[in-house]
């Protein structure tokens, strides 16, 4: 009995004094703190891999291109932007119908001929001739429109002769398509074809040849080589 008003007495006193209050708002506040920590942690996120992904989708012409031309960035290999090479298309030199000239011709470009020429002609590209040239004729390709060629010629491609057109000299080339007049041999390593307008006087030899109703040829034929 004496043991249970000490117990009331010291409840009665705690209380008293605030103790077993603030003991209970302490352990309440604590409490309540725990369950905000406990409810905000599931709020957080976790933080997420950073993706590479943007960095691969990103055009490297465009921004090599901007580094490029503001002189930093990103080294670039030469060849993965490297253009195209492409074969520049030869230019054209022309001898108007007014010009004689008399000395040798040499040009690197096409050459195309109305005038006069007295001399020897070299050209690395293509003749196109409407004219007279006294001299040898040497080129990659000849086109022969009308005029008069007194000198051998020496084409390593093809050689077109039309109408109104006369050689007299030796034709050496690849092919040739014939329709013109030629006093002198004519030597081609590959297809020939002598039109109804041709006359030739001398000796002919070629892979194949074609003559066409009116060809007149005097001299030699040689088709296909000779047997050895």
């Amino acid at each position: 009995m004496v043991k249970k008003n000490e117990g009331n007495l010291k409840k009665a006193m705690n209380e008293l004094l605030g103790i077993d209050g603030a003991e209970k708002r302490s352990e309440v506040q604590a409490g309540g703190a725990e369950e905000r920590k406990v409810e905000a942690e599931p709020e957080r996120e976790p933080d997420s891999p950073v993706s590479e992904e943007p960095e691969q989708r990103v055009q490297v012409p465009s921004a090599a291109g901007a580094d490029m031309a503001s002189g930093r960035g990103t080294q670039v290999r030469a060849e993965s932007f490297a253009m195209p090479v492409m074969d520049t298309p030869k230019m054209e030199s022309v001898i108007t119908s007014d010009v004689i000239i008399e000395g040798n011709v040499r040009s690197g470009s096409n050459l195309k001929i109305l005038g006069e020429i007295v001399g020897d002609v070299a050209c690395e590209g293509q003749i196109t001739l409407t004219g007279n040239i006294t001299g040898d004729v040497r080129a990659s390709s000849l086109r022969f429109n009308s005029g008069n060629i007194q000198g051998n010629v020496t084409v390593v491609n093809d050689v077109t002769v039309e109408k109104q057109s006369h050689i007299k000299g030796d034709i050496t080339a690849g092919s040739l398509i014939f329709n013109g007049s030629a006093e002198g041999n004519l030597m081609i390593s590959q297809n020939m074809e002598l039109r109804e307008s041709s006359v030739v006087i001398g000796n002919v030899s070629a892979d194949c040849v074609s003559m066409y109703n009116g060809a007149r040829l005097k001299g030699l034929l040689d088709v296909g080589g000779s047997e050895k």
